[in-house]
């Protein structure tokens, strides 16, 4: 054979064999092929868009839609669209258009009756909507003594003996398919919060780990009282929906709203907002709400985060960071400035490593100093004590403490550099944080291993 027509037939199977490869690596394979000709429709629980449920004169009609700002199937969201209109439980949609798509068939029927099977006039119509148009399945009746029904599908001849268990999702009341979890899933993706009671208007945006007050007034907001209120806030769950309300709404304290709590999320653009009214006239531990159209009660403590003084919401502790959060300390004082920096599990106090007990327990006393009041004018004069604290890496947290000296009545004004804010700290605080300082100054150094005694290996002469 020539070497032309060897090279030539060398490229041809070599064209085949790539063809017959990317062409079978889609299909499926011998098991998958048995599992699919089990099915009742061959379609994926994803394809669906739109699920429309009909049994009479009852419609229910669920559609799928993107989330705000979401560009992909996985953040995608179920809305009630009939008879009712909200947000719907997504995990339990998507169980129900999941048992759809992959309905298997006990037995199939080529030859019935389809007034005997219900399939005339069928007890229910479920249409799946996908981007390759409608798929609508007959549920009719029954399979005498079994736990089996007869389904069929629009436009096919045959019949199909299916388990029965789907008869149950299918005439669940359409108000038990609205998602009862309303508030955000994440504290992270909580960006602002705005909250109005009465002519009362706090706004709280967050800044990096933090959340600060930035109306009426700018300065760091307390710990405890955004933890509490972004814990509400992913905690906000439907107890009992109110279907028949009232006609006048301000007969439930909705209008006006008792208070407003208004939620900016990291990605969406329109704001969740959440009304709440009085409190429940069989549960005084229930407090009436509503988000976006909907009314219902809750036990979210919501309505005390809204009404809370704006005053209460200041930070009063000195510090913001915590132990494990500080890498770097830098003590500045009138006797000059010593530097303390973490090592692995040690301290080193300018290049020295000593004790870590006292570094620890000055840091855990700094972490736990708060004001007993606010107020008064910026101290005059230089600081008596500045503290710098910062983590390991460019972006770790940081800030700059500053003490100054007491007031007549023993009390010590401290700053925060980025915040306005005077502090008074009890004089009690001041002594004893003092005290460990002092304490850490002269802690000793440590000897190093190669330091250690060592005994001689031989006696004395």
């Amino acid at each position: 054979m020539r070497p032309r027509t060897l090279l030539v037939l060398l490229v041809v199977v070599a064209a085949l064999g790539a063809f017959i490869w990317f062409y079978e690596r889609d299909l499926p394979s011998s098991d998958q092929r048995a599992e699919l000709a089990k099915r009742v429709v061959r379609l994926e629980a994803d394809e669906v868009s739109e699920l429309l449920v009909v049994r009479g004169d009852e419609r229910l009609r669920l559609e799928r839609t993107a989330a705000a700002g979401g560009e992909d199937d996985a953040e995608a969201e179920w809305w009630l669209r009939e008879p009712l209109t909200g947000r719907a439980d997504g995990y339990e949609v998507d169980r129900l258009v999941e048992q759809l798509a992959t309905l298997e068939k006990d037995r199939t029927l080529d030859d019935y009756d389809a007034a005997e099977l219900g399939l005339a006039e069928p007890r229910a119509r479920v249409t799946l909507t996908t981007g390759g148009g409608p798929v609508e399945l007959l549920v009719g009746s029954r399979v005498p003594a079994s736990s089996t029904m007869i389904v069929g599908v629009a436009g096919r001849q045959q019949a199909y003996v299916v388990a029965d268990a789907l008869w149950q999702q299918l005439t669940r009341p359409a108000g038990d398919w609205r998602n009862r979890d309303l508030g955000p899933s994440d504290r992270q993706s909580i960006q602002r919060a705005t909250l109005t009671a009465g002519d009362r208007r706090l706004v709280l945006g967050r800044r990096g780990e933090t959340f600060w007050v930035e109306s009426p007034y700018s300065d760091r907001a307390d710990k405890q009282a955004v933890d509490e209120l972004l814990g509400a806030l992913t905690g906000l769950r439907v107890e009992q929906f109110v279907d028949d309300p009232p006609a006048d709404p301000a007969a439930l304290g909705l209008e006006p709203p008792v208070a407003v709590v208004e939620v900016v999320l990291e990605g969406q653009e329109q704001a969740l907002r959440v009304e709440l009214g009085g409190p429940s006239e069989d549960d005084p531990e229930l407090r009436l709400a509503r988000v976006e159209g909907q009314i219902f009660e809750t036990r979210s403590r919501l309505a005390a985060a809204a009404e809370r003084p704006a005053a209460d919401w200041r930070e009063l502790s000195w510090s913001a960071l915590e132990v494990y959060q500080i890498d770097r300390l830098t003590v500045t004082e009138a006797a000059g400035e010593s530097v303390l920096t973490r090592d692995g599990g040690d301290w080193l106090r300018d290049g020295t490593a000593i004790d870590y007990g006292p570094v620890s327990d000055f840091l855990y006393a700094l972490a736990g100093v708060e004001a007993e009041a606010v107020g008064g004018a910026p101290p005059a004069g230089e600081p008596v004590l500045t503290l710098e604290l910062a983590g390991a890496g460019e972006d770790a947290p940081a800030e700059t403490l500053r003490l100054h000296a007491p007031l007549a009545d023993g009390r010590s004004p401290a700053t925060v550099e980025g915040r306005d804010t005077v502090l008074l700290l009890p004089a009690g605080t001041v002594s004893d944080l003092q005290v460990k300082l002092e304490e850490l100054r002269q802690a000793e150094p440590d000897r190093p291993a190669d330091e250690a005694d060592l005994e001689p290996a031989g006696g004395g002469a």
